[in-house]
């Protein structure tokens, strides 16, 4: 035996290289195909291919850019044929996607040419390259005779479409995506940098189980080369390898920490409280209570009555309480009590809640299928909720029996 395989210096990288190298082996024979990032387009989707059906906007040579909104949506098309079975994926790149907006993928083929068929991009965020699976839609077959997007936005934000290819798929490519993964940068989410999901949605094999995998299987092989030299196991080199498998996964999280640091100073640094304020996420509630105190003023004195049903509006009606602070505010997870607001209050509807809503036939806000109602009139409002004053006490209450 050579003196320098007998040296821990060769054992241990020795180890976790045959380890490194069996695992991806195992991984490529249960890597599924996936796409090829080098595969030629069934046809350069040029950007001039496009025009909008709703809507409007810039087609530039790379780029579109949706500037104008029809009651909220607009449209863009391309009646460029494509091979929905030989190009499974779809690669998009978007810049502007807020939360709020929807996006969608339109298509017709040849199997129903008069059928549109339709899939919502709802996890898709701004500023991001994203890779698309077509072929779980049931109705992504044939030919693609027509596609495009739709897009929806109360606030008609513009957005822009900045890449777009479809590609084929194959094995290598399967595990360069895999590969890929494990440096994907998870989206910022203004949580606590110390807060990582450690994963991409849906990933194929997670970094962390593998690590270990890698961990476990260079013991294995350092016993055996152990063995093979006659040499003693010693814990110190197991710890070395332990502690190499440590160091990648704490590199991994600190080069995602750094990322959202970078994130937060972007978002934050050098910013007034209230510019700061508006780049949070909750931007839009912050907003929505400078606006109604811009309105009503701030006297702790001023009664605010805030209204929701509906679980989804939580977070928005208890962040509108606190930005509407020193308003003496009444926060309700329910329809609103007819005895509570007097003449001069205010009642404020967060969300879209089912049967509840402002009637202008009535000039009232309605519920219980229209059978309760407090006469009042809207002042301001955005897309998180509306502002609205009760009217005098002989108007107040429409006591209709059920």
């Amino acid at each position: 035996m050579s003196a320098a395989f007998r040296s821990p210096f060769f054992r241990i990288p020795s180890a976790l290289f045959g380890s490194g190298l069996l695992l991806l082996i195992v991984l490529w024979g249960w890597a599924d195909p996936f796409l090829d990032h080098t595969a030629t387009p069934a046809f350069p989707i040029a950007f001039d291919r496009f025009s909008f059906s709703l809507g409007g906007g810039r087609i530039e040579e790379r780029r579109i850019v949706v500037e104008r909104y029809q009651d909220g949506r607009a449209w863009v098309s391309n009646w460029t044929p494509i091979g929905a079975t030989r190009f499974p994926y779809l690669r998009i790149s978007l810049d502007g996607l807020k939360p709020e907006m929807k996006l969608s993928l339109f298509w017709r083929t040849t199997d129903d040419p008069d059928r549109f068929n339709s899939l919502r991009l709802s996890r898709l965020f701004s500023d991001s390259s994203w890779l698309l699976n077509l072929s779980h839609h049931k109705q992504w077959r044939q030919r693609v005779l027509e596609f495009g997007f739709e897009v929806k936005d109360p606030q008609e934000r513009p957005l822009e479409i900045t890449d777009l290819r479809f590609v084929q798929e194959s094995r290598a490519a399967g595990m360069a995506a895999m590969l890929g993964q494990w440096g994907y940068q998870e989206p910022w989410t203004m949580r606590s940098t110390n807060f990582l999901l450690g994963a991409q949605w849906k990933e194929e094999a997670t970094l962390t189980p593998l690590i270990f995998a890698w961990v476990g299987f260079g013991w294995i092989f350092y016993l055996l080369f152990s063995r093979m030299a006659r040499l003693p196991v010693s814990t110190a080199h197991l710890g070395v390898i332990l502690l190499l498998g440590w160091l990648v996964l704490d590199g991994r999280w600190l080069l995602n920490h750094l990322r959202e640091t970078e994130g937060t100073k972007l978002a934050f640094a050098g910013k007034s409280a209230d510019a700061a304020a508006e780049a949070a996420l909750d931007g839009d509630i912050y907003r929505l209570s400078r606006a109604i105190k811009r309105k009503i003023g701030d006297d702790p004195r001023t009664r605010v009555f805030i209204v929701a049903d509906n679980d989804k509006a939580e977070y928005w009606r208890y962040r509108l309480q606190y930005h509407l602070a020193p308003l003496n505010s009444f926060n309700h997870h329910k329809y609103p009590n007819r005895d509570y607001p007097d003449k001069g209050d205010y009642l404020i509807l967060v969300g879209n809640t089912r049967g509840l809503g402002y009637d202008e036939s009535r000039n009232a806000i309605v519920w219980d299928h229209n059978r309760a109602s407090i006469p009042a009139e809207p002042l301001v409002g955005n897309h998180i909720g509306g502002l609205f004053r009760i009217v005098p006490e002989d108007k107040k209450i429409d006591r209709e029996e059920r």
